[in-house]
């Protein structure tokens, strides 16, 4: 709750980031890992929504693009959708079957567009999943 002290904002800020860090890192990832692993993609996407949800909510760093883009995948059928970078204009990546990848994204766009035409550098584009870590 922000009390309207600038420094208590600013303290209150910083414990929701530190519990969305410790949610993100001790809770959503093993989850999200372990839901990937068993091929549970039901489970994946409401984890990774509730992740989305925390960045929201506990970040403060999305912005309505952003968030108009994870909720549209989502509601046109992406397994898994999120906002990830810097916040405040980063990007979102939806996981989506490949033979309907291409058509999901021109239509993605579409939406998108109608929404934020004021957006014209926006892309969206299609890129296979790349290899798992090998290293930490």
């Amino acid at each position: 709750m922000r009390s309207g002290n600038r420094d208590d904002d600013e303290s209150d800020a910083l414990e929701e980031r530190v519990r969305q860090f410790a949610m993100e890192s001790g809770e959503i990832i093993p989850a999200a890992t372990e839901a990937l692993a068993a091929r549970n993609l039901a489970e994946l996407g409401a984890i990774v929504d509730g992740s989305m949800q925390n960045a929201e909510r506990m970040l403060h760093n999305q912005i309505p693009e952003t968030v108009f883009l994870a909720r549209r995948a989502r509601e046109m059928g992406a397994v898994a959708s999120s906002a990830f970078g810097a916040g405040f204009g980063g990007s979102v990546w939806a996981l989506v079957r490949r033979t309907v990848a291409v058509d999901f994204a021109a239509h993605l766009a579409t939406d998108y567009r109608a929404a934020f035409p004021e957006r014209t550098a926006a892309e969206v584009f299609v890129t296979n999943a790349g290899p798992p870590a090998r290293r930490l």
